[in-house]
């Protein structure tokens, strides 16, 4: 297929001071300064800004890298026509394996993503949980000393039920002993 000098929807700058309004995630492959030749090295503007290198992700032109003027798509009215490939046109092959490969890594890094999240997540349960348990061991503690003054108050009312039913009983033989006295009394009396 032959090289279009169409201008890519979705472009990467390799730079980290390109100043474009249209840059996205990073490319898969690892674009660092080695890679980073953009060819012109200055824009057509009067002022002659240095030009940019950028990295097109779309389907017709994935991964080749291009150069524009710096102001080129902060400013697409301007007059600066630099557009220029800076990599050969890929095979149809080369271009569907690169897609699918660069799907499969933005799949793997959603996923991985969702992961970290779920993870955060479950991190976040663990230290809630914690926490429940130390409020559960406290409240335990105040349950078993209102447990074990509830047993206590249950002895002093045994020992409580135990003098009231004890008191009938005495006082019972005390006038059992009484009218026992009074009624012997007066046989006593009169054999003295």
């Amino acid at each position: 297929m032959l090289c279009r000098n169409r201008e890519p929807q979705t472009m990467v700058s390799t730079s980290s001071t390109t100043g474009s309004s249209r840059q996205h995630d990073q490319p898969p492959l690892p674009f660092d300064g080695q890679f980073y030749n953009p060819t012109p090295r200055h824009c057509q503007c009067v002022d002659k800004k240095p030009a940019v290198q950028f990295v097109s992700w779309t389907r017709a032109n994935p991964m080749r890298r291009f150069t524009v003027c710096p102001l080129r798509f902060s400013n697409p009215n301007g007059k600066c026509e630099l557009y220029q490939w800076n990599d050969p046109d890929f095979s149809e092959f080369q271009k569907k394996t690169m897609q699918k490969l660069r799907e499969k890594i933005i799949s793997l890094e959603n996923e991985v993503s969702r992961l970290e999240a779920e993870v955060a997540h479950m991190d976040e349960l663990a230290t809630n949980v914690a926490k429940l348990r130390e409020i559960v061991a406290e409240k335990d503690l105040l349950l078993q000393g209102k447990n074990d003054l509830l047993d206590k108050l249950q002895e002093e009312v045994k020992v409580k039920k135990t003098e009231i039913c004890c008191f009938p009983m005495q006082l019972l033989y005390f006038s059992s002993v009484i009218l026992l006295a009074c009624w012997c009394y007066p046989f006593v009396a009169s054999v003295e």
